[in-house]
């Protein structure tokens, strides 16, 4: 299939792109669920706040053979996913993708995840002119080691609180948990407050297992059972039984309350200031 002509196309939601996400990530190093339509748009669009106008499809001979899922705000362009079904893998597929990614991020910071152990992907995306910036942890689990104490007063948070907190943040946080994407999520944020003032926040989600999107602690409070109390009170009354974190810090944190680390990710930056168009380096 040597010099098979392919073509960029927006990307939209039909059967054919759905079928072709589930195809292309059939054989993925960590096993995707089938996702139905209902399931691909709340997991892969509403989740990951995916925008139309950034994403696009591959096509040959009306046949969807790659996907690619992309996110902005004003800062940062974030590659959610990038497919191709596996016969169409190493024919140019995903280069002509992150190309029109490359394009349409209109010279903002271009940022991806990918699984540490996916060397295939990692090297092609060194290849196009990524660089390792940072790790992340997926933890989950149960919690086990976690008693409340009654002397850490806690309360939800109103909108402007939650705004007010994101200043706070010294930390790195990574694109799916900043404030821009979890707003347009059902969530719930409560703050430790000692003397009125925030002495720490957690912004979670409720879908049946407790998501954490942000938990943070201010400095000089830190190690007193704060970030331990703010879990203790999303999870009240759930029986502990399930909690997911996606974190680029304070893993040990985690650990040592009894959530195990379930998957290690690299993030990756663009560092180029050049994109490959048709054979020709296009400055960006």
């Amino acid at each position: 299939m040597r010099g098979i002509y392919m073509e960029i196309k927006q990307f939209e939601i039909n059967d054919k792109v759905i079928d072709a996400f589930n195809y292309g990530f059939s054989d993925y190093v960590v096993p995707l669920p089938y996702m139905n339509r209902g399931v691909f748009i709340n997991r892969m669009i509403i989740s990951n706040c995916t925008k139309y106008s950034c994403s696009s499809i591959c096509i040959h001979d009306g046949q969807v053979v790659g996907v690619l899922l992309a996110s902005e705000n004003e800062n940062i362009f974030m590659v959610n996913a990038l497919c191709v079904i596996p016969e169409f893998r190493g024919k140019g597929a995903a280069k002509l993708l992150m190309n029109d990614a490359v394009k349409k991020s209109k010279r903002k910071k271009i940022v991806l995840e990918v699984i540490r152990e996916n060397y295939r992907a990692i090297n092609f995306y060194k290849n196009m002119g990524f660089e390792i910036t940072g790790n992340i942890a997926y933890i989950n689990g149960r919690i086990e080691h976690i008693r409340k104490s009654k002397d850490i007063s806690i309360r939800d948070l109103s909108i402007n609180e939650i705004f007010e907190c994101q200043n706070l943040i010294d930390i790195p946080v990574n694109w799916q948990n900043r404030i821009q994407c979890i707003m347009t999520q059902d969530f719930i944020g409560k703050g430790c407050f000692i003397n009125d003032e925030i002495a720490g926040f957690i912004i979670y989600t409720d879908c049946g297992a407790i998501n954490i999107k942000q938990l943070y602690v201010v400095e000089n409070e830190r190690l007193n059972g704060i970030g331990s109390n703010l879990i203790y009170s999303a999870c009240e009354g759930k029986g502990f039984s399930s909690i997911f974190i996606e974190t680029m810090e304070n893993k040990s944190f985690f650990e040592a309350i009894g959530v195990k680390e379930k998957i290690h990710l690299y993030q990756m930056e663009f560092k180029k200031q050049y994109l490959l168009v048709g054979g020709d380096f296009c400055e960006r």
